[in-house]
């Protein structure tokens, strides 16, 4: 061994099962410490959608108390074709981005289904931690 890294009599195991367990549950789950004043933790839910269907999102995110919202233009293409938003108000879509609780995730996939058959759509969650209210 490397002279002066043994261990001498008096250490201790300062890193024993339970130091390791308050030391995870002080992280999340990017093994980013968490202070209990800063760090929020929610769900993101992600829309792509067709553009004409922007109003009616809006209304169940305000129906479904959600604090905000985000949405910007989106292209791309994918199972329903190519949408390139290349003529306004036509063959455009939109994303929408909204942190909200794990019921309300719930509730607002539940929701969406009625427009799968219909018009182009996409929808996905993810646990997140971060600045929000």
């Amino acid at each position: 061994m490397i002279k002066g890294l043994q261990p001498d009599s008096h250490d201790v195991n300062i890193c024993g099962e339970s130091a390791v367990s308050e030391i995870l549950a002080e992280h999340n789950s990017f093994g980013v410490p968490m202070s209990s004043s800063s760090i929020n933790q929610g769900i993101l839910v992600t829309v792509i959608c067709e553009a004409v269907l922007q109003h009616r999102l809006i209304h169940l995110l305000n129906t479904l108390d959600a604090s905000g919202y985000t949405i910007i233009p989106a292209q791309g293409a994918g199972s329903h074709g190519q949408r390139m938003g290349d003529i306004a108000g036509f063959n455009t879509n939109i994303q929408v981005k909204t942190i909200v609780s794990s019921e309300v995730s719930d509730q607002l996939l539940e929701e969406l289904k009625q427009y799968r058959g219909s018009h182009a759509l996409i929808a996905f969650r993810q646990k997140v931690d971060g600045l929000f209210d």
